[in-house]
C-alpha cells in the first residue's frame, strides 16, 4: 500500500500554505513508521476544513499500517466518494475488505437505478454544475437566435437548439444534486467495534440476529432510539446495534 506524495499534492489546490507545511509533516511521519503522530496530524488538518482526497486517502493509508481496518475503510470511503474511479482508493477499499471478517455479498440493483447511480459519479458536483451553467448560455443563446435571427435557417436553428439544451440543463442539474447527495450522505457507515451482535429490536437481552465485524460498511435506516441504530446490510439483511458501535462515513 502507498502513499500519494507527489502526484495527488502537486494537481491539489486543496491545500492552503497554512496547511501544506502541517501535510508534509505527516507524510514524514508516515515514512518513519510513526503512523499514530501521522493520524493524528491528519485528523486535524480535516478537523479545520480541510478535505480532498490526498488527505482521505493517506488518512487511510497510515490507520491501515496502524492495523485499524475500520477506520481505514471510513477514510477509503471518504475518499472513494470525492473521487470513485481513483485506482489506489478502490484498490485499497478492496484490500480493507480482503482482510476484514465479514465477506458480504452485496444485492444487485436495478439496471436503471445502476446506471444513473453510475452516470452521477462520473464527475464531481464542480463539473457538474459547470455543465449546468454551459447548457444554460446555450439555452440562452437558442431563445435570442430563435427570437432575433434575420435568417430563417437561424431561427430554425435555434428552435432546435433551446429545448434540448433546455433538457439537458435540468438533467444535469438534477446530477449535480445527485452528486452532492453522495458526498454529504450521513446514512452510511462503518462497523467500528471488533464484534457487534445485531439485535432484532433496539436494547439488549435478546437472542440476536447475527454478529458482524470491524470494518464492514452498512447503511443506517433513520435516526438513533436510545442508543441503538437501525441498519441494512449490502446483502439486504438488517436489526439493531449499538450507536457507539458504529461511525458514520
Amino acid at each position: 500500500m502507498r502513499i500519494l506524495l507527489i502526484l495527488l499534492l502537486l494537481s491539489s489546490s486543496l491545500f492552503a500554505s497554512a496547511g501544506e507545511k502541517e501535510f508534509f509533516e505527516a507524510n514524514e511521519y508516515f515514512n518513519k513508521g510513526d503512523y499514530r503522530k501521522a493520524i493524528a496530524v491528519y485528523e486535524d488538518l480535516y478537523s479545520s476544513g480541510l478535505g480532498g482526497v490526498p488527505l482521505l486517502y493517506n488518512t487511510g493509508c497510515a490507520y491501515y499500517r496502524a492495523g485499524d481496518l475500520a477506520k481505514a475503510m471510513i477514510w477509503f470511503q471518504r475518499a472513494y466518494r470525492l473521487d470513485p474511479d481513483n485506482p489506489e482508493v478502490l484498490h485499497n477499499i478492496r484490500l480493507v475488505t480482503k482482510f476484514s471478517v465479514d465477506k458480504v455479498t452485496p444485492v444487485p440493483k436495478m439496471f436503471l437505478l445502476a446506471a444513473y447511480d453510475s452516470v452521477v459519479l462520473w464527475y464531481s458536483p464542480d463539473t457538474w454544475g459547470a455543465l449546468v451553467v454551459l447548457f444554460f448560455l446555450l439555452a440562452l443563446g437558442g431563445f435570442f437566435l430563435f427570437r432575433l435571427a434575420p435568417v430563417s435557417s437561424y431561427r430554425k436553428i435555434g428552435f432546435f437548439v433551446l429545448p434540448v439544451a433546455l433538457i439537458l440543463m435540468v438533467l444535469t442539474l438534477t446530477l449535480t444534486f445527485s452528486r452532492i447527495a453522495v458526498i454529504d450522505d450521513a446514512s452510511q457507515a462503518v462497523i467500528v467495534a471488533p464484534k457487534v451482535s445485531v439485535q432484532p429490536s433496539p436494547g439488549e437481552g435478546q437472542k440476536p440476529l447475527f454478529d458482524i465485524h470491524a470494518a464492514l460498511p452498512v447503511r443506517i435506516e433513520g435516526g438513533a432510539e436510545n442508543g441503538w441504530y437501525r441498519i441494512i446490510l449490502p446483502d439486504g439483511r438488517e436489526g439493531w446495534v449499538l450507536q457507539n458501535s458504529i461511525e458514520v462515513i
